[in-house]
């Protein structure tokens, strides 16, 4: 989903004050204060799926045709369904949050080694070193890409699954170029 055209497409101040009175209702009528948050929360993406709607149609100062109607009326299943591919997408999230920190060789902050390690863990572990060590930090200077991929060779099996830095070694030249 693009949070941008969601924004640009449905009434954003809607999408934001069903959000809120839908958490401060859920109270009222008796959910706890964090299931009234994770209400409101979702209650914010009830128009999700406008962002689907071409705008001629989402905008149309007058009355709307049968077909037309119909169009918007699949709004709440085109929501739904995006709404469901986000769910992969932070599962996925989850995953990489809670191990991107994880070392092959199982030293890492959960002890989880080796092929434990989520595979997208695996593959976000690799990038965000090396995007650690090509950035200026407040306690450190950037690292020159070539200290970077040798730091990453060195790592290869230690810190890092071995096949997931082969494979940006691989294209070396892809990511020099961004770092242009």
């Amino acid at each position: 989903m693009d949070l941008q055209a969601f924004v640009n497409m449905t009434n954003f101040e809607h999408s934001r004050k069903v959000s809120e009175l839908s958490s401060l209702l859920a109270r009222y009528i008796g959910y706890s204060d964090s299931e009234a948050e994770k209400i409101g929360q979702a209650a914010l993406f009830h128009d999700v799926g406008k962002c689907a709607i071409p705008p001629e149609i989402l905008r149309k100062p007058g009355a709307l045709t049968p077909q037309e109607f119909d169009v918007i009326k699949s709004h709440t299943q085109l929501g739904s369904d995006r709404i469901k591919e986000m769910l992969d997408v932070l599962s996925a999230a989850c995953s990489i949050a809670m191990c991107h920190h994880e070392k092959w060789d199982g030293s890492g902050y959960h002890g989880l080694a080796a092929e434990q390690i989520p595979p997208l863990a695996r593959l976000v572990s690799v990038v965000d070193v090396l995007d650690s060590l090509m950035s200026v930090r407040p306690y450190k200077s950037a690292w020159k890409i070539g200290e970077v991929f040798d730091y990453l060779k060195k790592q290869a099996g230690i810190q890092f699954d071995a096949a997931v830095v082969s494979a940006l070694l691989a294209h070396e030249n892809e990511v020099m170029a961004i770092y242009r």
